[in-house]
């Protein structure tokens, strides 16, 4: 049993940010013969392994997004293949809206990393602007870069969102001062 409610408590403010984890959100089904970023492989792909199993997810992340009815949200584990599986989402939110209420933030300058998944953004365009074009941070120590925007709202009003979403906390494979160091934060610290 886990009751909740149908939308969030108020929180004050005139921006609703969130942020939302889309499980691995691939338009590219895992299958045979399926080719994903960055090997080009089946192995890279993540995500639903049939149409079926991809429009479930798709339509549960909808009513989720539209329940939660933010201004602008940073997204974790879509699918690293430039603007199509984000774009993908914002199309399905508008119809289940039945007009054009989100947009995608463009990819970043630095780029979304090397990872089969990144960090994306959306957002409303009636409510918030971006303000220049996206940044990532591409240094090494991130696995997925974090994604960088700068909003404004119709007063001038500026207010800036950083999307990050850290390696997992799998411990299949570090070495060095990643190695589990006994201190309760696992590997790949």
């Amino acid at each position: 049993d886990n009751p909740r409610t149908a939308v969030p408590a108020a929180v004050g403010g005139n921006v609703r940010v969130a942020s939302f984890n889309v499980l691995n959100y691939f338009t590219t089904l895992d299958q045979a013969g399926s080719s994903c970023f960055p090997s080009g492989t089946v192995s890279d792909c993540r995500g639903a392994n049939s149409a079926a199993e991809f429009a479930r997810q798709r339509d549960k992340i909808v009513s989720a997004l539209r329940a939660i009815d933010a201004d602008v949200v940073g997204l974790m584990e879509i699918e690293n293949n430039g603007q199509v599986a984000v774009q993908n989402l914002v199309t399905a939110l508008n119809a289940a809206y039945g007009a054009s209420v989100y947009a995608a933030v463009g990819l970043p300058a630095g780029g979304t990393g090397t990872d089969a998944i990144r960090v994306a953004m959306i957002y409303k365009p009636g409510r918030v602007s971006p303000v220049s074009a996206a940044l990532s941070d591409t240094n090494p120590v991130h696995n997925r870069p974090p994604l960088a925007q700068t909003f404004a709202v119709a007063s001038g009003e500026r207010f800036s969102v950083v999307v990050n979403h850290f390696k997992s906390k799998s411990c299949g494979s570090p070495t060095g001062t990643n190695v589990d160091q006994g201190d309760g934060q696992g590997c790949w610290n």
